[in-house]
């Protein structure tokens, strides 16, 4: 679990909230999975990736097309269960390693 902030940024509480919020939501329904989160209201984006894939591979939400803070929870775990699969990683707990096999294959292509 990984929320990555910015300290300059004028919304920082809530955005760092937030992204607390969509990390905890995908810790609860991938557990094992190293996420990262990244909100920037100024922007209207949160920033998710895998820790586990080396080539830092994430997806973006885009926070002002979605109604409030349980339709962002639901879109990043639906959001995110297709990026693990996409990967060919599990939905469910991960383990080492598929974690492993999943970022080598990442530096392959």
């Amino acid at each position: 679990m990984s929320i990555v902030f910015d300290d300059c940024q004028p919304y920082n509480a809530l955005d760092q909230a937030l992204a607390a919020e969509i990390d905890a939501a995908l810790c609860r329904h991938y557990p094992g999975h190293p996420w990262s989160v990244r909100v920037d209201n100024r922007t209207g984006l949160a920033y998710v990736w895998h820790d586990a894939l080396a080539t830092n591979e994430g997806f973006v939400l885009h926070l002002k097309k979605l109604t409030g803070p349980g339709d962002i929870k639901r879109t990043a775990i639906l959001v995110g269960g297709e990026f693990l699969e996409r990967h060919g990683l599990p939905r469910g707990r991960a383990r080492e390693t598929e974690l492993l096999e999943a970022s080598q294959q990442a530096w392959r292509h």
